[in-house]
């Protein structure tokens, strides 16, 4: 297993305080941290992400190709 760290830049959207325990798919684009394009790292990372929910707990997992 391989551990990345990630900086995620969310954009506004009306939130639940609170979701149902399982699994979402999450949408996502991969932006360059100062211009309006698509980062590098975009070609690296397929979308959606999967969000897994437990108990309160959130784990967000992307695949990398």
């Amino acid at each position: 297993m391989h551990t990345y760290n990630v900086d995620l830049q969310l954009a506004s959207a009306p939130t639940s305080p609170s979701l149902a325990d399982g699994t979402y798919a999450i949408n996502f684009n991969t932006l360059h941290a100062t211009k309006d394009q698509p980062s590098a790292m975009a070609q690296y990372l397929l979308s959606p992400a999967t969000l897994t929910v437990a108990k309160g707990q959130k784990e967000v997992s992307f695949t990398i190709k």
